[in-house]
């Protein structure tokens, strides 16, 4: 009878999920969600460093990782060019031909997909310049969730929050041949601004949509209103539509270019304010929530453990 217990009891416990979570100098983290950040976050990160962290979610699922703050040290000129404080990500081994993208300075970035179940991230800091501006460093999560989320360029395609971050990919390492790529920014009074743009080369034409060129529309509904197709080394205008946004990148298969880094800002409902119940198709007493779902979960295994241990 204990034998047969402890068997349940243990069957039980694994159907837990658990967190991964990590503020040491890297390391392993297997899990369906967890956080990771620099050494001895929020405080001044160290100097010379060299962490390096490998995500593992479960099979059939990819990483995204979403960073929550970035404090590195810019050098020289964040975000194209990162050489002594950086954050690098690869997807599934960090060899140089699977970086997604290498990151300083103050901006948030994009949140990266990887491309299977392992992500790499990195985070190396130089001997010199001492850290005596107390940059502090970074703060992520992860979790594990379907491949159909990806825009193409390895990060997010559908963009809900009120402020976020795209980018080519692999930026600031040249983007890839015949690369398309689809983001849509949701919400109203959406400005789109470009910190990093070099597409298709210095001199290039993008009238027509040929070779490598990022187009931006307004979107309502199932319809779209070409704003503007952009290309060469000149940073576009900040963009702006009174409604949703979809940005469109697409490269051929000759040229190579940096790509580009941008942020964006929108207006987006607030989560906390209830739709009617027309609005929402049913009587508001009975829905249940998520904190609702996880308390019942809990309830439950409680319950059964209780009945396990009974004599």
């Amino acid at each position: 009878m204990m034998a047969t217990t402890t068997t349940f009891i243990i069957l039980l416990l694994s159907l837990v999920t658990y967190s991964a979570s990590s503020t040491e100098c890297g390391g392993s983290l297997t899990s369906q969600h967890g956080v990771l950040s620099s050494p001895g976050y929020p405080e001044p990160y160290p100097t010379d460093a060299d962490c390096t962290w490998s995500i593992t979610v479960p099979q059939g699922h990819v990483v995204l990782l979403t960073f929550d703050r970035i404090d590195l040290n810019p050098f020289p000129r964040a975000p194209e060019r990162c050489y002594l404080h950086t954050i690098e990500v690869y997807n599934g081994t960090d060899d140089m031909s699977n970086l997604m993208g290498r990151f300083c300075g103050q901006t948030t970035p994009p949140s990266l997909m990887s491309g299977g179940d392992v992500m790499i991230v990195k985070f190396l800091t130089t001997l010199w310049p001492r850290n005596d501006e107390h940059f502090t460093g970074f703060s992520a999560s992860f979790k594990a969730v379907g491949p159909e989320l990806d825009s193409g360029c390895g990060n997010l395609a559908r963009l809900t929050t009120s402020s976020g971050a795209l980018t080519s990919v692999n930026f600031p390492i040249h983007y890839n041949n015949n690369t398309a790529c689809k983001w849509e920014i949701k919400g109203t009074s959406v400005t789109l601004s470009f910190h990093s743009f070099q597409v298709g080369g210095a001199f290039a034409v993008c009238s027509g949509n040929t070779d490598d060129y990022l187009a931006v529309y307004e979107a309502s509904g199932n319809r779209k209103s070409l704003i503007g197709t952009y290309c060469g080394w000149n940073r576009p205008d900040d963009i702006h539509t009174d409604g949703s946004m979809v940005v469109e990148f697409t490269s051929d298969g000759a040229m190579n270019d940096l790509g580009f880094f941008a942020t964006y800002t929108a207006t987006v409902p607030d989560p906390t304010e209830r739709p009617t119940s027309a609005e929402e198709g049913r009587p508001w007493g009975n829905e249940t929530s998520s904190g609702d779902h996880a308390m019942v979960g809990e309830l439950t295994f409680l319950s059964c453990l209780a009945l396990a241990m009974k004599p």
